[in-house]
């Protein structure tokens, strides 16, 4: 797990559209809710998998683009349990990995190519198909989900007048 620190390092050429993210209302509106559900669920770090639970339960427009998927809420969750504590996770013991970062990055700069300078969850799940490797993009590719299409359709989404009322809650 990457510290802030680490991970500003890592990312220098990203860190300031990282920092643009961040300050976005919607940003801080995901990390809000990832954070608590971390805490619910007692998971130590918040990682690419918990940002797609995070978008898939508490979007209907995100849950609907996955909607052909059997369980993907139930694979997603069960993809996450196995590290979770047995004890409280407290607030300040979260931290976010760096696909986590990566994943912020990445959803920044499609927002920015989608010519928004605010980041919601469209940009983020495209963002978490994007990234190598990750828990999002594998619970995806086990499930059956087509990256491809998913993309597509993802992307006629953010094309639709829709997109611009939608809120990740």
């Amino acid at each position: 797990m990457a510290s802030l620190l680490k991970a500003m390092n890592e990312f220098d050429r990203g860190f300031s559209k990282f920092e643009e993210a961040l300050v976005s209302p919607a940003v801080k509106d995901i990390l809000d809710l990832v954070r608590q559900e971390a805490e619910r669920v007692r998971f130590p770090f918040v990682d690419s998998g918990l940002l797609l639970w995070i978008i898939v339960n508490k979007n209907k427009e995100a849950a609907n683009l996955l909607s052909r998927r059997r369980n993907t809420r139930q694979t997603i969750m069960d993809a996450l349990l196995p590290v979770a504590l047995d004890r409280p996770v407290l607030a300040e013991e979260i931290e976010l990995t760096a696909e986590s970062y990566q994943a912020l990055i990445k959803a920044a700069e499609i927002a920015t190519g989608y010519g928004s300078n605010q980041v919601k969850w469209p940009h983020l799940l495209l963002a978490l198909t994007q990234i190598k490797g990750g828990l999002a993009k594998g619970v995806l590719t086990r499930e059956g989900v087509n990256l491809k299409k998913l993309t597509e359709r993802t992307d006629r989404y953010l094309n639709s007048s829709s997109v611009t009322e939608s809120t990740l809650a």
